[in-house]
């Protein structure tokens, strides 16, 4: 029976690196698809306006989440790279960016469901709600940890894929070709039409990164199991009555 060989340190070191590289690439491209119409027109995915009351806030909420993502690619190109030093300096304005991003995300959550309420289809607005809630919430407890743990790569890099692939939804979400099949399939379920995608690309990541370094990564692998559960979490919180009563009196 064959048997997988395992690489050298050095190669699998950069078999690592290069992996983050691609990973990045591929959220940054699914953003842009999905958010094509903002980036090119300022309008919704969907082609319709910007809701004009929390304009501001939704300029804000796309500037902050946008740089983020290239952050990330341009993190992930300094590492491959060998330019160790510009990516910790860089590093800390990425802690900044993060904090900036969960405090708008979370206000941007709750503007959305009391200024724009149609946005939320075919949910309803306090079951939809409870998806920018894991998403932002996600994001910035993965974020954390991988500042946190900033000097110690091998949780640092996880934590910030992590961290990224908790966004990558808000794009794959909005790409018809993805996002029509799987409602369809499901009939407009919750956690399947807006947690699937992000879920699926978190899994090809899991396997493509032991494919290509030789070696599983239980961190990745833990922490992946661990968004899941949070994102099945919100939508289990999404069905109850409580939810729905307390969101009533937050937007009321």
């Amino acid at each position: 029976m064959a048997t997988s060989i395992a690489l050298k340190p050095s190669v699998r070191l950069s078999a690592e690196r290069t992996f983050y590289l691609l990973a990045s690439a591929v959220v940054l491209s699914f953003i842009l698809a999905g958010f094509r119409q903002f980036f090119l027109h300022g309008r919704q995915p969907d082609g319709s306006p910007l809701t004009v009351a929390i304009l501001p806030l939704v300029l804000t909420h796309g500037l902050l989440m946008s740089l983020w993502i290239v952050l990330f690619v341009a993190q992930s190109v300094l590492i491959v790279g060998g330019n160790r030093k510009l990516h910790i300096t860089l590093g800390g304005a990425g802690a900044v960016l993060a904090a900036l991003m969960v405090a708008v995300g979370l206000a941007m959550a709750w503007a959305s469901a009391r200024f724009d309420p149609a946005g939320s289809l075919p949910w309803g607005v306090a079951p939809f709600l409870t998806v920018p809630l894991a998403t932002i919430l996600g994001f910035g407890a993965f974020a954390a940890l991988g500042v946190f743990y900033r000097r110690q790569p091998k949780l640092h890099r996880p934590m910030m894929l992590l961290a990224t692939l908790a966004l990558a939804g808000a794009g794959l979400d909005r790409i018809n070709a993805i996002s029509d099949p799987i409602m369809s399939a499901t009939h407009n379920s919750l956690f399947a039409a807006l947690y699937l995608a992000p879920l699926a690309l978190g899994a090809v990541f899991v396997l493509a990164k032991w494919v290509m370094t030789r070696s599983w990564d239980w961190v990745f692998a833990f922490g992946y199991a661990a968004l899941a559960a949070f994102f099945a979490l919100s939508a289990v919180v999404a069905s109850t009555a409580w939810w729905n009563h307390l969101v009533g009196r937050l937007i009321g």
